[in-house]
């Protein structure tokens, strides 16, 4: 049987098929899933769950937890971590005297720091954070070492920030929410019970 959608090529490294009609933005087999392929995955999920919430307080637990964490995630995580990294560089030039204009953690062709506007923008491809394999390749063993302490710093800050949005804040801001309208919902029956009786009366 012939498969037209898949495409092989036998005498490739790569025997990964290729999907006809997709986009190389959201291709799965990569090493790594790519973040424009997280972010069609993750909709997706969140337009599942809406649609099979069992009554109005999931609906809006769902709708408010998953739009927030796809926020987070693929925007404020972004500005985040650039915001953070311009002030780390900044800290360190008035502490240390270093000029962060020459190498620093971002990589760019310009050789200076954004600035703050530049960072709060996470639609700028202009300044990208250094990864660690960009730092290792830098020759200056004394600057690569400085890079990676604070790209080191930088990673855990933006972990725990990550992390504390999207696992902590955002959980526990539907739970007071959904609380506080279960409670007006039960007061709203209080006042209406009341009412029918002092009316039966």
């Amino acid at each position: 049987m012939q498969i037209n959608s898949l495409k092989f090529n036998a005498g490739s490294k790569n025997t990964q098929p290729c999907f006809k009609g997709l986009s190389n933005n959201i291709d799965f087999a990569d090493k790594f899933t790519s973040r424009k392929a997280s972010m069609f995955l993750y909709t997706g999920c969140i337009i599942s769950r809406l649609v099979n919430s069992r009554d109005k307080y999931e609906f809006k637990e769902t709708l408010t937890r998953d739009s927030l964490g796809w926020a987070s995630l693929f925007f404020a995580a972004a500005i985040f971590e650039k915001t953070v990294g311009l002030a780390i560089e900044t800290v360190d030039k008035l502490l240390n005297g270093k000029d962060p204009q020459k190498e620093n953690l971002f990589l760019t062709k310009e050789n200076r720091l954004p600035n703050i506007f530049e960072a709060l923008n996470p639609f700028d491809k202009k300044f990208t954070l250094r990864t660690f394999e960009d730092i290792k390749t830098i020759n200056d063993k004394a600057l690569q070492k400085s890079l990676i302490q604070k790209k080191s710093a930088l990673y855990l800050m933006s972990l725990a920030f990550s992390v504390g949005v999207i696992g902590m804040f955002i959980p526990w801001m539907n739970t007071v929410t959904t609380r506080k309208d279960r409670q007006k919902e039960l007061n709203a029956a209080k006042i209406d019970k009341n009412s029918s009786s002092v009316q039966n009366q």
